[in-house]
């Protein structure tokens, strides 16, 4: 590889690019070398942001066979850095998921966000929308009492958006609230629609987590006792999980729920669905209570659960899995369990789950406090947010990482300075547009609880 980047894609040219010699189409590959011998490996062309380059005196023919010219390519030796989406938001960012780099949903207990300076947009009460440039409300957001707040944002596509969390209402347009969205509602772009009547039974229910597979496996998690269809009736069996099935419009039970409160979920298919909460049990079809510390998965082809060894010590907040030998789990423990009451060395607020060996092992040696947030885009690309400050390698070693770091595989690198606050949520398109939300208002810079890792 040349090492020379392309300023549009942060990709190597060698990725995008055949070089051959001008004058030759037909001649043998050759380095990128200019006509004054630099090879391009060692010197970087010069670049003004958005403005083409000089010209380089470099031509070469692509692999459609036209002659191009490197200074359309706007090329900079890039580095990873903080940026802003705008303004940012006014207050904490719970959720974030990014179709693309044009869309990209926000959710959170903020009341507006900003696209500059300190004008509010309009109508963007705890959920947003970033096209890459500014910012735009869904409908009239969302409302409710003391507390409300979005929790839980999910996508299939830009008519199939998925929302969650601590609200009454959502509004289209206007002051009249869409009916029956408690709690949880869908975006189709243009208007808010109802997952039957939403979901209820407890003092206070919120949605905090969402995972569809499809429109017609949408599963939901969180606080609530039942579920409740559109004539407003409750479905049974459907304690602090539920499958809402966007094609006949039903909700339909996991089992027969959990005991306690869902934080997390992640599905890699219909076979491997991971749930994390603050549950001790998890109940089968039948009603048979199984024990399932913290986590357990869901197999909705046999319709059963199975535990994750002996699970986890404390709440699980996150998961992020990669297949079933890479299940990344954090939270706020101290160990998990491979099996009985040993637990597991170095796995302080995160550990990985192999389904293949029945096994947990540790990322290093863990973090010094909670995980909130966990993106696998790869075994060598797994972002992980929360509250911690350090974060440990296998032999005890700290090093600093605030509130958010990247597990290689291997090691923990922290991302600059990191955040002032905790990160909640983190969502990655790829290794350089990582959006990342919480209670901060400081990266490198003065970014207000959103910012971007990535290339300019």
């Amino acid at each position: 590889m040349s090492g020379f980047k392309v300023f549009s894609s942060g990709k190597d040219l060698d990725a995008l690019f055949q070089p051959r010699i001008a004058s030759d189409p037909s001649a043998q590959l050759v380095p990128f070398v200019t006509p004054a011998g630099q090879n391009l490996s060692e010197r970087y062309l010069p670049y003004t942001s958005g403005t083409k380059a000089v010209t380089t005196g470099f031509k070469f023919f692509d692999t459609s066979g036209n002659i191009q010219d490197l200074s359309d390519y706007y090329s900079k030796l890039l580095s990873l850095e903080w940026f802003a989406l705008g303004g940012g938001a006014e207050s904490t960012v719970n959720a974030i998921y990014a179709l693309n780099a044009s869309n990209i949903y926000v959710g959170g207990n903020f009341a507006s966000v900003y696209s500059s300076g300190t004008i509010p947009v309009a109508e963007t009460s705890r959920i947003a929308k970033w096209n890459g440039s500014g910012w735009s409300a869904l409908g009239g957001g969302v409302s409710g009492t003391t507390g409300t707040s979005v929790r839980a944002i999910y996508a299939l596509d830009a008519s199939n958006i998925y929302v969650g969390g601590e609200f009454t209402s959502v509004y289209s347009s206007g002051t009249i609230p869409v009916t029956g969205t408690a709690f949880i509602a869908k975006w189709n772009g243009s208007s808010w629609s109802a997952l039957g009547r939403g979901v209820g039974g407890v003092t206070s229910p919120a949605v905090n987590a969402i995972y569809a597979l499809d429109a017609s496996n949408v599963y939901v998690g969180g606080s609530f006792n039942t579920v409740y269809d559109a004539s407003g009736n409750s479905v049974a069996r459907t304690a602090n999980i539920a499958i809402w099935n966007a094609n006949n419009s039903s909700w339909s039970p996991v089992g027969r729920g959990t005991n306690d409160i869902v934080f997390a979920i992640h599905a890699l298919d219909a076979s491997n669905i991971y749930v994390g909460g603050r549950f001790s049990t998890v109940f089968a079809v039948g009603g048979a209570g199984i024990g399932a510390v913290r986590i357990a998965k869901w197999n909705a082809n046999s319709s059963s659960w199975s535990t994750l060894g002996g699970g986890a010590q404390n709440f699980v907040r996150a998961i992020g899995a990669l297949d079933a030998s890479n299940v990344y789990v954090g939270g706020q423990f101290n160990s998990v369990y491979s099996s009985g009451t040993i637990p597991v060395d170095n796995t302080d607020f995160i550990a990985r789950w192999n389904a293949n060996t029945s096994t947990w092992s540790a990322l290093g040696g863990g973090a010094n406090s909670i995980v909130f947030a966990i993106r696998a885009l790869d075994a060598s690309n797994i972002y992980v947010g929360g509250v911690f400050t350090s974060v440990y390698d296998a032999s005890g070693n700290s090093d600093e990482a605030r509130s958010i770091a990247k597990w290689d595989g291997s090691v923990w690198s922290a991302l600059s300075t990191g955040a002032n606050n905790p990160v909640q949520s983190i969502y990655a398109l790829d290794a350089s547009n990582i959006y990342v939300g919480g209670q901060f208002t400081r990266t490198d810079a003065s970014y207000n609880h959103i910012a971007k890792w990535g290339y300019s």
